[in-house]
């Protein structure tokens, strides 16, 4: 009687370990940009100074990768305006990776109802404040923005259980524990 009982018993742990290893892996960049250092229009520094934010992939960019793609999710703050998928009307995510799958050259463009912000390793970042719309277009009537100083990347990868996993071994292992509770009746 005890054999089907020690079955189930190394199932169930085989099962939960299983489990345990079925998760999907994220991963979260995170941008920090350096403190603006040319102001137009009358500008002036917005409380953090500067343009930082995150975006998340279901997996790395990898290395030699050179392409456009829509991340997950997002979410860009000069300190007054916070841009993410959920308010921008547009947004433009370019990458290019060196062998090792490091970020080299980046290009972010975000738009919403009240400010567009351009984030890139070009000369500039570019960060309106105080912007107007224009018939759908926007009017900059001052800018803080940084020259010739590209911020920098980190990453951080999220690992996170798949649900539909763990529902899956929690109805097999309730499947199990009523044959067991059959065969143990029967006997």
């Amino acid at each position: 009687m005890r054999t089907p009982a020690r079955v189930l018993a190394a199932f169930v742990i085989s099962a939960m370990i299983c489990a345990l290893s079925a998760s999907a892996e994220e991963i979260t960049y995170t941008y920090t940009g350096n403190q603006f250092n040319d102001f137009g229009g009358g500008a002036t520094c917005p409380l953090e100074c500067n343009i930082s934010g995150s975006f998340t992939l279901s997996a790395p960019l990898g290395p030699d990768f050179d392409a456009y793609f829509t991340p997950n999710s997002f979410s860009f703050t000069d300190g007054v305006v916070t841009i993410t998928q959920a308010n921008a009307t547009s947004s433009a995510f370019g990458f290019i990776t060196n062998s090792l799958g490091e970020i080299t050259v980046w290009n972010l463009d975000f738009i919403n109802a009240e400010t567009s912000m351009f984030v890139g390793t070009g000369p500039s970042e570019i960060c309106p404040v105080n912007c107007t719309v224009t018939d759908g277009s926007f009017a900059s009537t001052s800018y803080a923005r940084i020259l010739n100083d590209p911020g920098t990347w980190s990453s951080e990868a999220v690992t996170t259980p798949e649900p539909s996993s763990l529902v899956l071994l929690g109805t097999g292992i309730l499947g199990l524990a009523g044959i067991a509770r059959r065969k143990f009746l029967q006997s």
